[in-house]
């Protein structure tokens, strides 16, 4: 490796540019040289104080992209000089409990990675993977109320919009939104969650003050490991319905992500090379970083 310097994203009360050592590569872990990173709700989220990380200082960034440089004991030999992106969230998050994507480099557990195509969308692999998972958790149902349209929300309800399902959703953002279902093709109704009686619930905003209006007879509420985590669980409900998806069938990924790459992007902003994104007026679904692509 030429460099042992590593330029980061660092996250302690506040968002600083850093210059540090390439962090350890623990046992069963890699070592990725990162090319592409995503900033979307969960570091935004961080950076408005909504939540706090359990591990400060900490290196923003839940998913990225890169290439496998060098590997720990026990790693997954495969995975040597492949390209590769988090497809399955585990107990250990990218950006809230280990340190992330906005990184150079960064050291990520070899379990949670899959060998993925060297796109531009390659970095958004994990959000497309709890879609594709939450997609299929709630295959029984009829209607279906995503909570929030983050990029993880879109994904889920473009997933189910071809499966003859009575789809919700709600949003902050009307009009951005409804001017990107319909560019995707979506046919969904905005209306709020206490006016509907919907068999399940997706959970993707973090913001979960809404939640307090779900119905007791609500079959399935699914959340992601983040949720999970900071104990974003609706009062009142049962456990034993909430149902955790960590992860979905990686060729599900690729295909959705290939088919509806040249539309999403244009509601992604591209920011070249680790900086400080603006906190006004940000795209619809966040930021792509561009960090290290090699050609």
């Amino acid at each position: 490796m030429s460099s042992s310097r590593n330029n980061v994203l660092e996250w302690d009360g506040e968002l600083r540019l850093l210059d540090k050592l390439i962090p350890p590569i623990p046992r069963e872990w890699v070592l990725i040289r990162v090319e592409y990173a995503y900033w979307g709700g969960l570091e935004e989220a961080l950076r408005s104080g909504m939540y706090w990380p359990y591990k400060k200082p900490i290196i923003l960034g839940l998913s990225g992209s890169g290439i496998v440089v060098e590997l720990g004991v026990d790693a997954r030999k495969k995975l040597s000089g492949e390209y590769v992106a988090p497809h399955i969230l585990g107990s250990e998050i990218p950006g809230l409990t280990i340190d992330g994507y906005l990184a150079e480099y960064t050291s990520q557990p070899s379990s949670t990675l899959a060998v993925v195509p060297r796109e531009e969308w390659a970095p958004l692999t994990l959000y497309a993977s709890i879609a594709c998972g939450s997609a299929d958790i709630a295959s029984a149902a009829t209607s279906i109320y995503v909570y929030g349209l983050g990029l993880y929300g879109v994904l889920t309800l473009l997933l189910l919009s071809d499966r003859g399902y009575r789809l919700y959703y709600s949003t902050y953002k009307e009009k951005k939104v409804k001017r990107l279902l319909e560019d995707l093709g979506i046919d969904a109704q905005q209306v709020k969650l206490e006016s509907t009686s919907p068999d399940v619930v997706i959970v993707s905003s973090l913001d979960t003050s809404g939640l307090r209006t779900i119905r007791e007879d609500t079959k399935k509420i699914v959340v992601t490991p983040i949720h999970e985590q900071l104990s974003l669980y609706p009062r009142g409900i049962s456990k034993t319905v909430i149902e955790v998806t960590r992860s979905g069938d990686i060729e599900c990924v690729k295909k959705l992500l290939d088919d509806i790459w040249s539309t999403l992007s244009r509601y992604i902003g591209v920011v070249e090379g680790l900086q400080v994104p603006p906190s006004e007026g940000a795209p619809l679904l966040g930021y792509l970083f561009i960090l290290g692509r090699k050609n």
